[in-house]
């Protein structure tokens, strides 16, 4: 398993490296070649496990609105959220295909640090939702659902 250099989090040029190009020129080496991820690394993997993952998400979120009431308080949400997922996934690919065939800029880990904020961002927001707004809205929705089946029945 790859040793993790807590230090380099500090260094701007790691963040930039795609940009700065000046690592991986070590060695002898060309530059740029420490950018590939090697796939016997186990970073590698989990990489494409986590995008993965977002991509699979977002799809299960999308068909899943189907099994939802029209009026379920989800049903809104859901096409919202699908999109956030499959986008984080996608984009992370994208980043990943680019770190792979050593693309200047577009491997920088800086997009990554961005896609780490995003999906802290969107956790908060759809924690926030689960725990401020959602209880009152599924009593409303039940209330109303019930409401809507004595009528049925009468």
């Amino acid at each position: 398993m790859p040793e993790i250099n807590w230090g380099n989090f500090l260094d701007l040029e790691y963040w930039l490296e795609g940009i700065a190009g000046s690592r991986g020129a070590q060695n002898g080496q060309q530059p740029g070649i420490s950018l590939i991820i090697q796939s016997d690394s186990w970073f590698f993997w989990a990489y494409l496990t986590i995008f993965a993952t977002f991509v699979i998400l977002g799809i299960l979120l999308r068909t899943s609105q189907a099994f939802f009431d029209e009026k379920h308080p989800l049903q809104k949400k859901f096409p919202t959220w699908s999109g956030q997922l499959a986008l984080m996934g996608v984009l992370g690919f994208c980043w990943f295909f680019f770190r792979q065939i050593n693309t200047t800029f577009l491997n920088s880990r800086i997009f990554l640090l961005f896609g780490l904020i995003w999906v802290v961002a969107f956790v908060v927001w759809v924690g926030r939702y689960f725990i401020r707004f959602y209880p009152l809205e599924i009593l409303a929705y039940k209330k109303n659902k019930g409401v809507i089946q004595k009528k049925i029945n009468v």
